[in-house]
C-alpha cells in the first residue's frame, strides 16, 4: 500500500512563491473563498483546529489555477 504524502498550507505558499506568484496565508484563503483555487479535500484536527492538507498534485493544481487567474487578469487589463 502506497502512503500519500501530505503537505500543509505553508508548502502551498512556498510553491506559489517559487513560481513568482502572490502568496501569503490571507491571499490563499481569499483565493479559496472567491473560488480562484479549490478548497482542500483533506483536513486534520490539531489543537481544536482544522488544518488544511494537500497532496503534491493538489499543490501543483492550485499553482496552475493561480497562474491562469493572474494571466487572465493581465489580459483583461490590456484590453481596457
Amino acid at each position: 500500500m502506497k502512503t500519500i504524502q501530505r503537505f500543509t498550507i505553508s508548502h502551498l505558499i512556498t510553491a506559489l512563491r517559487a513560481a513568482k506568484l502572490p502568496a501569503s496565508k490571507p491571499t490563499v484563503l481569499r483565493y479559496e473563498h472567491v473560488g480562484i483555487i479549490d478548497k482542500p479535500d483533506m483536513y486534520t484536527e490539531y489543537k481544536n483546529r482544522r488544518v488544511r492538507e494537500y497532496t503534491q498534485e493538489d499543490i501543483q493544481k492550485r499553482v496552475d489555477q493561480v497562474r491562469e487567474h493572474i494571466k487572465a487578469k493581465k489580459s483583461r487589463k490590456k484590453s481596457t
